[in-house]
């Protein structure tokens, strides 16, 4: 057993069995073996640590030498060397040569795991990097809001809490709740609403920090009308119901990865229309167009 040699970052054993050391001057060999992998930096395997290149130099009774390249077990190529005409410092010349040989692929093979390696935790990385500044996706989404919005007879204010559930990827099904009041001006008389309403919605990405939401609705309300002397063509009556369908446009900029802002439009129209009497006496049918503004967060609980 020879003593170890320094090759870029690993060491280099060479062992010559006593069938190799008849063929070859095994001094000769391990001497031109260190000269030729002193400019060879074979770097450590990925996740491993330090050890030596082990090389084994088997002869046979034919005049050829079989070269083995080992590390921590495992074989990493050989090369035969035929001693026919090479004799002495030539043969051993040959011997080093095909060590270096060796070394050189397994260290092109290193250096190409190496940056399959670095690729993948470019990708992860990347990838980490990307899940902390997208935006949280389902499966539920909180929405709460305040909107104010004006029609042809009627000034509406209220406030809102919806309950999204994911559908696919960015499109849900939005099921909410929607408490308001309305001030009509034709009849001079007010409204107070509990509303139920769903409808599908879809979010459209447009940078990293911004969303653009796309929902409609149906919903339908329960009304109680003060102000007037009956609806529903039934005298002393404040009771009764409406229905509306709506498109609602809104911008989302990122609080964080779990909280958005939301500012946008909604347009609308109610479907029924309300017979009304007023406290003077004279009739009208409330069934108007309506757009406002709303604001409110977006919170998507993270998932365990």
């Amino acid at each position: 057993m020879s003593p170890a040699y320094a090759a870029g970052r690993a060491e280099v054993v060479i062992e010559v069995d006593p069938a190799g050391e008849r063929l070859l001057d095994a001094r000769a060999v391990r001497r031109l073996v260190a000269l030729e992998l002193a400019d060879v930096e074979v770097p450590v395997a990925p996740g491993g640590a330090l050890s030596a290149l082990f090389y084994r130099v088997l002869g046979d009774n034919r005049g050829f030498v079989e070269l083995e390249l080992w590390e921590r077990g495992t074989l990493y190529g050989s090369r035969r060397v035929s001693r026919v005409d090479r004799a002495g410092h030539l043969f051993a010349r040959r011997v080093a040569l095909a060590a270096a040989e060796l070394a050189r692929a397994l260290r092109q093979q290193r250096i190409a795991k190496r940056r399959v390696e670095s690729r993948r935790l470019a990708r992860e990385r990347a990838e980490r990097r990307r899940k902390l500044t997208r935006t949280l996706e389902g499966p539920l989404a909180l929405r709460s809001g305040v909107f104010a919005a004006r029609g042809d007879a009627l000034t509406v204010f209220g406030s809102n809490l919806t309950v999204g559930f994911t559908l696919a990827g960015a499109t849900r099904l939005d099921l909410g709740a929607r408490v308001s009041g309305a001030e009509l001006s034709d009849a001079d008389a007010r409204w107070t609403a509990l509303e139920l309403e769903l409808g599908p919605a879809h979010r459209f990405r447009l940078s990293s920090g911004l969303d653009l939401d796309l929902s409609t609705l149906v919903g339908v309300s329960a009304l109680h009308v003060t102000g007037v002397r009956g609806v529903d063509d039934i005298r002393e009556q404040d009771e009764t119901w409406t229905a509306r369908a709506a498109l609602a446009l809104r911008l989302e900029p990122r609080l964080s990865r779990w909280l958005r802002a939301s500012f946008g439009l909604e347009g609308g129209q109610y479907l029924r229309a309300i017979p009304l009497e007023t406290a003077t006496g004279a009739t009208a049918r409330l069934r108007s167009a309506y757009a406002g503004f709303g604001l409110g967060l977006v919170l998507t609980p993270p998932r365990e």
